[in-house]
């Protein structure tokens, strides 16, 4: 008996009509496999079908293939009812997800594509994720200059799914700012970057005005209101249904007619980026980070984004979900960072000081910084820049001993030092390993020769005549010249000594010095010279502390953020200003009781004044920061000091149980006062470091059960007698879990702690390295007390420039971690940091394919 796929496969192919003797054959067979009733109608269907047998198609499902294909098929025989408009076969192939239909099947050679006409079904490829498509269209001609408007953009933005972490921040700020408007607006999207980036950064949706004075609501007024994703998929389907109708309702939604077309955006990639990140869409992320320019900022931004994006969320799989993409970009910034450095010395640390426009006018250093992304600033090339910067004009190779000889004696200076000319964080680089071991550091490049000598990183085919073109463009048009002028170098005794004080090394060394001669005043003072009577060098101790307030108001004032809130927020950021501001309220209260005339305050002033000391010596650890062996010590004492703080509460719950049960038995009906409730925890407490007060327990000292006798203190109390039994044994148990259990845990944690911090050394301390390098950068020359002669000369300037207004601009503006120069070559620098990025793109994806591809051998070998 025939299957009845047979009798497709017997009429499959003929023409539009039937013979006689066909009819008769088809009939017999439709009677074998569905018997004699309805014949006719049975073949008055098979010759409807026949008049359009090129819409037919003929599948086996019991080949092997047949339910693993039957979707590829279905679809093929959709896009045969299409095939004659291209655009809603891809509107197909995007509801389906089958890219590999869309390749073999619609994007063939012969067809051309009109500029825009895939514009629309990329628009739905971003809504729906599809980053395949998304990469597919890019390579046959999608302009995302043309692609993308204020329209879309604010359409992207708007139809995001109600459950998504994106949509309830965005509503949060539309609600602050203007709770009557429909639809978010791309100011709302500014504010709510500048929030996760930090104040300092200025995103270009805030700054101009083109976006941020959008009418957002008007300009969105035919779209239906906020759609999610699943609108992609229902205008598809109604192509599939009625594609005379759909494709026309799809089209009047996203585009008028004879619509004039909105100004492009300058960098639609970065703009589409940040949406992708904001919607935590990795894949769509990494597509236009590869199509972008800034490669290396554009991934700090987005390890920024989604680390702050992470915080806003309590869901544990989100979360993990978010530091997979964490990571990623962090690895992302590093590795480019690391080729183009391996490729050109000069080059890679020209990018990290390039202010970026379009990322806020920050640096990518900044930018790391701000995200405490600590395997960034560790990498060779950010701690080239910071070792020239923190030395200034002077030639690394002067040792410690040769720098303080010449502190100690300036007339030294000129015969005793060494300067490199061009010292500039561009210039020359060394190796951040010398500097911190105190041997000679190792040159590894040089302004004059361009560094060929390093291999560079494996391109393409395609991107290996790109950079060769661009190296011989930089050796061609760099702004350094290959021969110096005689006369450029030279350097005057004026100008060593000028460079000498000014170099933020020196500036350290001396301030240290002022600060240990600061500590020994006050240790004069607080021993031998504190009486009743005000001394002389007690006014000058005061002088002292009130300029190290006054540098202390310097550092918030002059930071880089906008309003004075957010100036103390990112000020008291940093652990070692409230260590700061708690050292400095501590002085001034003891003054205060100090000028008091009473004698009780007087001693309380002592002693205040004596915890103060501690706490000014407690500034000396910020000076360990620039060692590399003590440094990282400070990271493992303030996370030691946090675990503790954690194990504090859970002993406290003991000492408390214990000192009250304990006291209860020992001593019962206790007056009610300060006293008591003082000897109930200071016994149980001490009881844990084994002081056990077994002779008071036991009755063993001089006591009185007399109420009268113990209660003015004449005589201790006596313990009960049930106490003298109970409680050793009580004491017994608690000293068990307090000393041996629980001290045991705190020590565990302490070993865990410095186990992963050890871990980590160089990144805690280049980190550290570079908060202390850029205090003493901006720190003025002098240092306390003369540092006041500074501070009234800024005073007296911004007054002067305040009443000037422009006529008076500042003298020196710049500022060694932003590169002032404009340089000839910057647009090829960017171009050349893009070739390297898409090398290594190129590389880290062949990795992965080689990886995978082993993976499939192993699973078919099994």
């Amino acid at each position: 008996m025939r299957e009845p796929r047979d009798v497709y496969f017997h009429i499959h192919g003929m023409r539009r009509y039937m013979a006689a003797y066909v009819e008769l054959t088809v009939r017999e067979m439709v009677e074998n496999e569905f018997g004699s009733d309805n014949i006719a109608v049975h073949l008055e269907r098979i010759k409807e079908c026949l008049e359009k047998c090129d819409l037919m198609s003929v599948f086996d499902l019991d080949s092997e293939t047949g339910m693993k294909e039957i979707d590829v098929v279905m679809l093929q025989a959709l896009l045969k009812a299409y095939k004659n408009q291209v655009i809603d076969q891809l509107r197909l192939a995007l509801a389906w997800n089958r890219i590999d239909v869309a390749k073999s099947d619609i994007f063939t050679d012969d067809k051309q594509w009109p500029t825009g006409i895939l514009d629309d079904v990329m628009f739905s490829a971003i809504q729906l994720n599809r980053v395949d498509f998304i990469e597919l269209f890019l390579d046959h001609g999608v302009s995302l200059h043309e692609f993308l408007t204020k329209k879309r953009l604010l359409q992207l933005y708007n139809r995001i799914p109600n459950n998504c972490l994106l949509r309830s921040l965005l509503t949060k700020i539309k609600v602050r700012e203007d709770p009557q408007r429909k639809n978010f607006s791309l100011l709302d999207v500014g504010m709510l970057i500048q929030s996760l980036m930090g104040d300092t950064f200025n995103p270009t949706y805030m700054t101009k005005p083109e976006y941020a004075n959008i009418d957002v609501d008007h300009l969105l007024d035919d779209d239906a209101p906020a759609k999610t994703t699943e609108t992609g998929l229902k205008d598809i389907a109604m192509v599939m249904l009625n594609p005379a109708r759909g494709l026309d309702d799809i089209d009047g939604k996203l585009k008028k007619p004879n619509e004039k077309p909105l100004p492009d955006f300058e960098q639609p990639c970065q703009d589409l980026f940040i949406w992708s990140i904001l919607m935590i869409q990795q894949d769509m992320a990494k597509t236009f980070w590869v199509e972008g320019k800034d490669a290396i900022a554009t991934a700090l931004v987005g390890y920024n984004l989604l680390k702050m994006l992470q915080k806003k969320t309590d869901y544990t799989e989100f979360v993990i979900t978010i530091q997979g993409c964490i990571d990623e970009w962090s690895e992302l910034a590093v590795g480019v960072l690391s080729e183009c450095y391996t490729t050109d010395e000069r080059n890679a640390q020209d990018l990290l000081m390039r202010e970026l426009s379009n990322w806020g006018n920050m640096t990518c250093m900044m930018i790391a910084v701000k995200a405490v992304n600590k395997e960034f600033i560790s990498q060779t090339a950010c701690q080239s820049v910071l070792n020239s910067i923190w030395h200034g004009k002077l030639a690394p190779e002067n040792s410690v001993l040769r720098l303080f000889v010449c502190m100690c004696f300036p007339f030294l200076i000129v015969p005793l030092l060494k300067f490199n000319l061009r010292m500039d964080p561009s210039s020359s680089c060394y190796h951040p390993q010398a500097m911190a071991s105190g041997s000679q550091p190792r040159k590894v490049c040089s302004r004059h020769q361009p560094s060929q000598s390093k291999p560079n990183p494996p391109l393409s085919q395609k991107s290996k005549p790109k950079l060769y073109k661009m190296e011989n463009r930089f050796s061609k048009t760099s702004d350094y010249s290959e021969v110096q002028k005689p006369n450029e170098l030279h350097i005057t005794p004026g100008q060593k000594l000028y460079y000498f004080f000014t170099a933020p090394v020196i500036i350290f060394m001396y301030n240290v010095l002022s600060y240990f001669g600061f500590l020994s005043l006050y240790t004069y003072v607080l021993i031998f010279n504190f009486a009743p009577t005000v001394s002389v060098l007690e006014l000058v101790l005061m002088v002292w502390v009130f300029t190290i307030l006054s540098e202390e108001v310097r550092q918030v004032v002059t930071r880089s953020s906008t309003t004075l809130v957010s100036k103390l927020k990112s000020y008291v950021t940093d652990s070692w200003n409230i260590v700061d501001i708690i050292t400095i309220i501590l002085f001034i209260i003891g003054m205060i009781m100090r000028f008091l005339p009473y004698k009780d305050t007087f001693e309380a002033a002592r002693v205040v004044l004596a915890l103060n000391f501690v706490s000014f010596c407690m500034r000396l650890l910020h000076i360990f920061s620039v060692h590399k062996q003590l440094g990282p010590k400070l990271v493992m004492i303030g996370k030691m000091v946090q675990d503790m703080m954690f194990f504090l509460v859970i002993l406290m719950i003991f000492v408390v149980s214990y000192g009250i049960a304990s006291h209860s038995i020992l001593y019962p009906n206790s007056p009610l006062a300060w006293s008591t409730v003082l000897q109930v925890i200071k016994k149980s407490y001490w009881n844990v470091y084994e002081e056990l007060f077994l002779d008071e327990i036991e009755g063993n000292t001089k006591c009185t059960f007399d109420e009268i006798l113990w209660g003015n203190g004449t005589y201790p109390r006596c313990p009960s007698n049930v106490g003298r039994v109970i409680v050793p044994i009580l004491m017994g148990v608690y000293v068990l879990l307090a000393n041996v259990l629980l001290l045991n845990l705190l020590i565990a944690m302490f070993s865990y702690t410095f186990t992963k911090v050890q871990d980590n050394t160089d990144k805690h301390w280049c980190f550290q390295r570079y908060s202390l390098i850029y205090e003493y950068y901006e720190r003025p020359v002098l240092c306390p007390p003369l540092i006041m002669l500074t501070q009234l000369y800024l005073l007296v300037r911004y007054i002067v420039t305040s009443l000037c207004g422009s006529r008076l601009k500042h003298q020196d503006s710049s500022n060694d971690f932003i590169s002032g120069r404009k340089l000839k070559h910057d647009r090829e620098l960017v171009q050349w940091e893009d070739v390297i990025a898409d090398a290594y793109h190129q590389k880290k994806e062949q990795k992965k394919s080689r990886v995978w591809n082993s993976k499939s051998c192993l699973q078919m070998t099994c």
